[in-house]
């Protein structure tokens, strides 16, 4: 019995030593960039987005809009709809967010403020983005 006791206390603290994943924080960065998306909407917002490496970090800032159920007072709540190469990606409750796992070459980026039924505000952007 305690011959077994000992071999799985040696399993537990010799396992999974050899592959441990890389933080993302420590990875390293081959080129950042930073722009902002042009609109023809009438709607004031802004959309801004870092390129680093294979994420591209979105931030959007509207006015009169709140992505939180608490403390909206007035404000229309509000979810983001990303599109990649016109494709439906994922959709977000908050303002800014990452999107991982792009792949190399250009891709159009869309980003569409929709409601709590998941009906337009009238609120679009889109932007192109390389992926090295």
């Amino acid at each position: 019995m305690r011959l077994c006791i000992i071999a799985i206390v040696f399993v537990m603290l010799t396992g999974c030593k050899l592959n441990f994943p890389e933080p993302e924080a420590l990875s390293t960065v081959p080129e950042v960039k930073e722009v902002e998306a042009e609109g023809t909407e009438n709607h004031n917002w802004t959309v801004s987005h870092t390129l680093k490496g294979q994420q591209l970090l979105v931030e959007c800032i509207v006015e009169n809009v709140s992505f939180s159920t608490e403390g909206r007072q007035g404000k229309v709540m509000g979810r983001v709809a990303v599109y990649i190469d016109g494709t439906f990606y994922k959709s977000y409750d908050t303002a800014a967010f990452i999107v991982k796992g792009l792949t190399s070459g250009k891709h159009t980026i869309g980003v569409k403020l929709v409601g709590e039924n998941n009906q337009p505000l009238g609120y679009e952007k889109t932007f192109h983005v390389t992926i090295p």
